[in-house]
């Protein structure tokens, strides 16, 4: 028997805290219409064998685990009344205690209906025995009647707003109650080798077992004295030792030191003590001297984010269960993957040989020393314990296992595994002693995509460059056996996160993004066209591409291959045009024809320079600019239909992806 388990499906699904009925908490939050009566359900619950209802008139709501706890037996609610009240936090105004009764219950499980302001409450319910239940209600608190109680369970109710059909959760347990109950357990030993009972001096079996200290303790602090025991041997069920006292209401803990060779064997086993009842059991001592103890199990491992983006670390979770009542400790071994070059998910580990056959660089070891450690953060590793919190760097790649150890040495070992997104990764404590603390609520994690440790950031640096969208430049993945795209702002891969096609979205003075690179100042080229499967930190910076140096004309030599020809309407002969000293000259004088578009015609001289836009700029002296023409092929139509017989001037620009680079080109029209 050992200690009470999560309560997993209420804390993923509702969020409460529990606090010691002796240190109720208030949270006060804004005002909106306080006379609304909302007609609330309540259910009433708990994990341990200390409540039961009788009937079984709802198979699906929340399911119960079997606790390991020591406890007495159930009390009916058969056989309990049970009080509410509280406080209006909204109001600060206490609620005088009310009598509720169950509606629909099944076993470990109870519901409440009820009507209450709209608001926010804290509240607390009490159960009292009905022999022993002489209370008269006079607009009585429920402080005062804590020293009739025999459970309580305090939760936090926000009607002010939420939904009604919302559950509010109550978890009874013995916590913060004033009366005193009993513990009466027999011991014995069962099944030790006679190598466990042979004396220090090694000549013969011993008859008793004498060195023993048996120590009850609450959160760690011994209550009382520590006892000397003495076993007979050999012990049989029938044949035990009796431990008994009293003790106030709460959860408690039983150790037994067993010393040989100046070395110390624990055994520990969890209790509940209930005001007015007897919490009792026959225990079995293992050998715990010659046999490790029993080996974790459920190990799963999950991840939370830093709340910077910036940070280079996250909180890795880890969490299992605890089959054992012997150790002294748990070890979990961390193995560093880094070395291994192959960018997939490696090979799942799951016994010693796929351990040892990793490519491994370092495996740090993590066990009593682990609390206040390099990578500690919350959590210890120490009996009991079923959770730890550690704080990891981003980029790196792990393997895990866990261990139960004690004097006799350790257990055999259990292999991390990713949780699946069904099961709960938690961490953290709902003791009313902790809730101060950063970790004291129940965390849950998420998985990582396979079994091996690892989470790396992708960010990316604009260098410079200016992003024409809105993006988050950081981004946190766990390795996947697929990889994850990698930002192409120019829509170079069908794969990318934003595919732009032709709309430009990342540019830096006048050009645009080129690639990614991996050092600021040039590097390795980072290939955008498959998806990143690595394990490290991936800081990528921008690059662009070059100026273009300015084009004089052997380069583009639109003089050597410029043509003009017109479109004209009418009948006549249409003049022969060309390019001569810079100058096009046309007649417009004859009257069998008219010309509406001069057609500009040119080719690249060298096919290796192409721009993806030519402005044409048409104006004169006397009118300034008279029309700007754009084109992404070699022709122009200018029209000139409606133009007088002068001079003009024509510009033409050249263009690399918007942007004008330093060439320009000028001749004349003359128009008679």
């Amino acid at each position: 028997m050992k200690k009470f388990e999560l309560f997993g499906s209420i804390v993923t699904i509702f969020s409460f805290l529990f606090f010691s009925c002796n240190n109720l908490a208030y949270d006060v939050t804004v005002s909106p219409n306080h006379t609304v009566r909302r007609t609330v359900t309540i259910t009433v619950t708990s994990n341990s064998n200390l409540l039961s209802f009788p009937n079984n008139n709802e198979p699906n709501l929340i399911s119960q685990k079997t606790s390991r706890t020591i406890a007495p037996a159930a009390i009916s609610s058969s056989n309990l009344n049970f009080y509410l009240g509280g406080k209006d936090v909204l109001y600060n105004k206490k609620l005088p205690v009310q009598k509720v009764n169950f509606l629909e219950t099944q076993p470990q499980q109870g519901k409440i209906t009820l009507a209450l302001d709209s608001s926010s409450y804290y509240l607390t319910l009490i159960a009292v025995e009905k022999d022993t239940d002489d209370i008269v209600l006079n607009n009585n608190y429920i402080e005062e009647l804590l020293e009739k109680a025999v459970l309580c369970g305090n939760t936090t109710a926000d009607l002010l707003y939420s939904d009604t059909t919302t559950p509010i959760i109550f978890y009874m347990t013995a916590d913060g109650l004033h009366g005193q109950g009993n513990y009466d357990f027999s011991l014995y030993l069962d099944n030790w080798s006679s190598q466990s009972l042979i004396s220090d001096r090694g000549d013969k079996v011993c008859q008793t077992i004498q060195d023993v200290e048996a120590g009850i303790y609450q959160n760690s602090n011994l209550v009382g004295e520590k006892s000397s025991l003495s076993f007979d041997t050999p012990q049989q069920e029938n044949s035990v030792l009796s431990y008994k006292g009293s003790l106030s209401a709460g959860n408690y803990e039983l150790r037994l030191t067993f010393i040989k060779d100046k070395k110390k064997f624990s055994y520990v086993e969890d209790f509940v003590i209930i005001p007015g009842q007897t919490t009792s059991s026959i225990l079995g001592i293992p050998d715990l001297l010659m046999n490790p103890p029993a080996p974790p199990t459920d190990f799963i491992q999950g991840y939370v984010l830093a709340s910077d983006s910036n940070s280079d670390y996250y909180y890795l979770i880890f969490n299992w269960k605890d089959n054992s009542n012997t150790e002294d400790y748990f070890e979990i071994q961390i193995q560093d993957e880094n070395s291994n070059t192959v960018y997939v998910t490696p090979t799942t580990v799951i016994d010693e040989n796929a351990w040892n056959t990793q490519l491994e660089t370092f495996t740090s070891s993590y066990g009593q020393d682990f609390y206040g450690s390099k990578n500690w953060y919350a959590g210890d590793l120490d009996k009991n314990s079923t959770w730890a919190i550690f704080y990891m760097p981003l980029g790196s790649r792990y393997i895990s296992r866990i261990r139960s150890v004690n004097q006799a040495g350790g257990s055999s070992w259990c292999y991390g595994k990713s949780g699946s997104p069904s099961a709960n990764i938690e961490a953290g404590k709902n003791t009313a002693e902790e809730v101060s603390l950063p970790y004291s609520k129940k965390i849950i994690a998420s998985p990582f995509y396979s079994d091996i440790i690892n989470l790396y950031r992708l960010k990316y640096n604009l260098n410079g460059g200016t992003f024409n969208s809105t993006i988050p430049t950081i981004y946190y993945f766990s390795q996947t056996t697929n990889g994850i795209p990698i930002m192409t702002p120019e829509g170079a891969t069908t794969n990318s996160i934003y595919n732009s096609g032709n709309t430009i979205l990342l540019s830096k003075n006048e050009t645009t993004w080129k690639h990614w690179r991996r050092d600021f100042f040039g590097g390795e080229i980072v290939d955008v066209k498959s998806n990143y499967k690595g394990f490290e930190n991936l800081n990528l910076y921008a690059d662009y591409f070059d100026l273009p140096a300015a084009v004089d004309n052997n380069d583009y030599s639109i003089e050597n291959n410029l043509s003009f020809s017109v479109e004209s309407s009418g009948s006549g002969n249409q003049p022969s045009l060309s390019l001569n000293e810079n100058k096009v000259e046309f007649d417009m004088t004859n009257d069998n024809y008219s010309i509406d578009q001069l057609i500009f015609t040119y080719s690249y001289k060298n096919e290796n320079i192409h721009y993806s836009k030519v402005q044409l700029i048409l104006s004169n002296d006397e009118s300034g600019e008279l029309g700007v023409f754009e084109s992404s092929i070699n022709t122009f139509s200018i029209p000139v239909h409606n133009l007088n017989s002068g001079s003009y001037d024509v510009v033409i620009k050249a263009f690399i992806s918007n942007n004008p680079i330093p060439y320009k080109y000028s001749f004349q029209i003359i128009m008679s």
